[in-house]
């Protein structure tokens, strides 16, 4: 089985209409895993909605207490019943129609990664101050895992063997780098997508993600140094 999981805070405007266009693309053996933040939008209502009118498999984790969305996916692998598993954002800036080709190259590596930093990728409608902190954080990333083109990304399908017996333990947002840092992984495949700016709701970008990211950063590399 293939298990997707999809993290969200107030993303009532955007989660339906993702659940029904996932539920287009026809996936065989496929579950979604929707972990909400405890989101005061009714997110969880919507998705109980979809659930019950869609033929996909949806399964709904209502998470309590302190709002991450690192911990938010960490707690859909633990239930989540595939040997396939899959990151993704509910805000549409990843494009859900990549999922199958990402699946298939899976055939073939232990982990696909959706990048906007390869020949085919793009970031579009970002101003001039997110694309500089953009930048600084992919390079700081690169540091640890410097053959990752977008180690950053959080739209991605891994082997769940490369994350068994491991212990993740990310802060913030970028659970794709915990991933791509400490997984035991042969080999990787990047494909390259088009990341279009949320067009509903706001960004979750603040002061305090940015530093909670700089100490990920720093946790990594004291992990990396008592390897």
């Amino acid at each position: 089985m293939i298990s997707l999981i999809i993290p969200t805070y107030k993303e009532k405007e955007n989660i339906g209409k993702l659940l029904f266009l996932i539920c287009k693309l026809n996936l065989k053996d496929f579950e979604v895993i929707v972990v909400d933040d405890n989101s005061p939008d009714n997110t969880a209502e919507e998705v109980e909605k979809n659930a019950k009118k869609l033929p996909l498999k949806i399964k709904l984790i209502k998470r309590k207490g302190k709002r991450d969305l690192s911990l938010s996916v960490l707690e859909g692998f633990k239930k989540a019943k595939g040997e396939i598993l899959g990151v993704m954002d509910a805000d549409f800036s990843h494009p859900p129609e990549l999922i199958p080709k990402m699946i298939k190259e899976l055939e073939n590596v232990d982990l696909v990664i959706a990048s906007r930093k390869i020949s085919g990728g793009e970031i579009k409608k970002w101003p001039l101050k997110r694309k500089i902190f953009s930048g600084l954080a992919t390079f700081l990333a690169k540091t640890l895992v410097p053959k990752i083109s977008d180690p950053l990304s959080g739209f991605f399908f891994f082997k769940r063997k490369i994350i068994k017996e491991l212990k993740l333990s990310p802060i913030g947002y970028k659970i794709g780098l915990e991933i791509f840092v400490k997984g035991k992984y042969k080999n990787f495949k990047e494909i390259p997508f088009v990341f279009k700016d949320r067009e509903i709701g706001k960004s979750k970008l603040n002061f305090k993600v940015i530093l909670k990211f700089l100490f990920h950063i720093l946790k990594l590399w004291f992990w990396k140094i008592k390897k």
